[in-house]
């Protein structure tokens, strides 16, 4: 009988802050190199789940099934050393663990070595607290197993597949979510399967590999790659690996889906890896693990696999290595599928709780998709009476956002756990909203007007209204306040115009369509036909203007780094420039996927952009700039 072990998961900590395309990546190379050896505490070093927090490379259960409480091994990168923390209170190794809310969730497992005649399978939660170093008991699963494939979308833990008592296999998959502190269930895979990988990928669970069968002493390796949709609770098909193989590491790098180590077909330990990437629905190689094993654990933090532990041919081994992936100048992350009712409008982030926000603009079905930027998966989609929400603007300050309700003629105002907290009625048909926050206030266009269509503005701390209808003299067109001097920037029947903060006087500006600003540098950058215009804020003069070859959609500032963002949606690509309109790179998204909105997240160096395919599916792409990753001061200041 072969010897098999829990699926491991690994966690995504994206990197600091590059252009090219994602499918580069892997192509500029990565190596292998050792890290501090774990410490063998008390026996084995195998049969153990890794997961990434705060910076750090946790080991759990490392030879538990041998019969004494193992603490916790952290791997510090930065120190090349690790430390010991609190034991799982349950006697087990194969378990399943992610990363939810802050804490490391252990589920399921055994509680001796398998293959032994003493060993059974377990269904407890223990819930780690790094900062109490401390565990506390959650709900037991509904199965008790282990050597499931595992995975964390929008704050659930998913587990599928495994082996329980008896040696038989399950094709079952639980869903454990931490906010009910409760289980449920989802469409089982295809067939019983154990000792697959499981990834958190492109907001969908990957279940990669393993053996196939009824029970452990009935299946075959597989090189199957099974792909579940917890928006749709259906599992598909993917392409698959090219060499069947089970127990092996997983993670993703760099919006690559990279597989390394593990059991092959003939039982040896395979050390080659090989890479998905999904823009092109193909596998790669990439450069072999140093040391072939199985049943090791793993994460990513970072450019950065780590692996620790497992089974070599000949012995278990407490050896430990990091797979360093060079920095591409620019990384898909995530393609994060929404519904077509959430496209058309603006994209909004809140870059203090790692959150993106999208809705539909000016579309019948609208409603309201909420994004989580650790694990880049969809967490709500919301909706109302008359399912019409439009538009959304985050405040900065205290985390709630605004939309719109189309025909009900509304602006509501949402809390940060998604929670309708106001509602201002205006009439109008309102569909869109703007944040200034220097001034606390929250604008908002409508669109019924007729032909004179106003806009109103709100107290942000009050949710009173404070003018409005204001007359905007034309069709309604983008709004944008400025953060800086607290104007409004309005788009009337294609003439851009502003509104004065405090009388509420409209003007024709003389520049184009404003589409972002800079609130560090108080700077416009408009679109102007086949032109971005680039205006001073303080006097609404035009300082520069570079001419472009296509007709730019939404923009988006990065603050930090001093970059402007443009969407080009004729050619399927997205632009970098400075402030000053020099070109810093031209980021493709391939054939027939068209950008329309993007915002961008200053603190973590990504810009989030919607993106329509040729077949009219829609999503937000997470993609990570880091053309001034290894500069030493602000490209393009002021």
């Amino acid at each position: 009988m072969k010897t098999r072990s829990a699926t491991l998961l690994a966690i995504v900590i994206t990197p600091l802050i590059a252009f090219t395309s994602a499918s580069d990546a892997l192509a500029q190379g990565g190596t292998w190199t050792n890290i501090a050896s774990m410490p063998v505490t008390p026996v084995n070093t195998a049969t153990a789940s890794g997961v990434a927090f705060g910076g750090k490379f946790y080991v759990i259960d490392s030879g538990s099934g041998y019969g004494v409480p193992l603490p916790l091994k952290v791997y510090d990168p930065v120190t090349d050393s690790w430390s010991l923390k609190a034991a799982d209170p349950v006697l087990r190794g194969q378990t399943a663990a992610g990363v939810i809310n802050n804490k490391i969730h252990v589920a399921e497992g055994w509680d001796g070595q398998f293959g032994s005649d003493a060993n059974s399978p377990t269904n407890a939660l223990e819930i780690y607290d790094p900062a109490t170093d401390s565990w506390t008991a959650g709900t037991p699963s509904l199965i008790a197993r282990g050597l499931s494939a595992t995975a964390v979308l929008g704050g659930k833990l998913y587990i599928a597949g495994g082996t329980a008592s008896g040696y038989a296999n399950f094709a079952d998959l639980e869903i454990y979510d931490a906010a009910t502190n409760s289980w449920s269930t989802g469409a089982p895979l295809p067939s019983q399967l154990t000792s697959a990988g499981g990834a958190a990928f492109n907001g969908k669970f990957y279940v990669v590999g393993g053996y196939v069968g009824p029970s452990a002493f009935n299946n075959q390796i597989t090189a199957a790659v099974q792909i579940y949709d917890p928006v749709l609770n259906t599992w598909i098909t993917g392409t698959p690996m090219p060499t069947a193989r089970a127990n092996m590491v997983i993670g993703v790098i760099n919006g690559k889906l990279c597989v390394t180590s593990g059991n092959v077909a003939d039982g040896t330990k395979d050390g080659s890896m090989v890479v998905y990437d999904s823009s092109t629905d193909s596998w790669s190689t990439g450069p072999a693990e140093p040391t072939p094993r199985a049943n090791a654990a793993a994460a990513v933090l970072g450019n950065k696999l780590f692996v620790a532990g497992g089974n070599t041919d000949t012995s278990s081994t407490s050896t430990a290595e990091a797979f360093i992936l060079e920095a591409a100048a620019h990384n898909v992350l995530a393609k994060i599928p929404i519904p077509a009712s959430s496209a058309g409008g603006k994209v909004a982030t809140n870059p203090a709780l790692n959150l993106v926000y999208t809705a539909s603009g000016l579309l019948s079905g609208g409603t309201l998709t909420v994004i989580d930027g650790h694990t880049l998966t969809v967490v709500t989609t919301i909706s109302d009476d008359s399912n019409s929400l439009q538009g959304v603007s985050v405040d900065l300050k205290n985390d709630n956002f605004w939309t719109t309700n189309l025909y009900g003629g509304q602006v509501l105002t949402y809390s940060s756990a998604n929670t309708q907290i106001f509602a201002n009625s205006v009439g109008y048909c309102p569909i869109e909203t703007t944040f200034d926050c220097k001034l606390r206030r929250m604008w908002a266009g409508a669109q019924c007007g007729p032909g004179d269509d106003p806009v109103f503005v709100f107290d942000a701390d009050t949710f009173a209204l404070i003018a409005g209808p204001i007359s905007t003299g034309g069709v309604m067109g983008e709004t944008l306040a400025n953060p800086v001097t607290g104007k409004l920037y309005v788009t009337a029947s294609g003439v851009s115009k502003e509104v004065d903060p405090t009388t509420f006087a409209v003007t024709t500006t003389g520049f184009g369509i404003v589409e972002a600003i800079d609130s560090v540098t108080n700077r416009l950058f408009a679109a102007q036909g086949s032109s971005l215009q680039i205006v001073d804020g303080a006097n609404d003069t035009v300082m520069k203007t570079v001419t472009l070859s296509y007709t730019p959609g939404d923009m988006a500032i990065n603050n930090a780094l001093g970059h402007v963002y443009l969407t080009n949606s004729a050619g399927n690509a997205i632009e970098a420039r400075s402030e000053q309109g020099a070109l810093l790179g031209t980021f493709s998204l391939g054939t027939g996927n068209q950008p329309t909105q993007i915002a961008a997240d200053s603190i973590r160096g990504r810009v989030y952009v919607k993106v329509v395919d040729g077949s009219g599916s829609w999503s937000v792409w997470a993609i990570e700039d880091l053309t001034s990753a290894r500069v030493c001061m602000r490209p393009g200041g002021p």
